[in-house]
């Protein structure tokens, strides 16, 4: 359920709040990520960032597939947020049929 209250007044209602620099600096990176329509809290979800909030993935990880649906290459996209995921380089990881354990 969404509730019509202010994401600073939730979160400085915590028992350790945030920084309320720390919550400006998130809503400015997520204007600039173009996820939310303004820089405060008066700001909506854009389309962008209602997928990419759906997806459960971190933020440039969801923003590289859903630009790459926009622009006709998701499949590509998707291939290439997963092989950014990997924890090491999918170029260095050792393949025990290559390389014994």
């Amino acid at each position: 359920m969404v509730t019509e209250e202010k994401v600073s007044e939730v979160l400085l209602s915590c028992l350790e709040p945030p920084d309320i620099s720390a919550i400006d600096r998130s809503f400015q990176s997520l204007y600039k990520s173009h996820f939310i329509t303004t820089p405060n809290d008066s700001c909506k979800l854009t389309k962008l960032g209602a997928f990419v909030s759906s997806l459960g993935i971190d933020l440039a990880l969801g923003a590289l597939i859903g630009l790459g649906i926009q622009m006709g290459v998701g499949a590509e996209a998707i291939q290439m947020a997963a092989v950014i995921s990997f924890p090491k380089s999918p170029w260095v990881m050792s393949n025990p049929l290559v390389h014994p354990t």
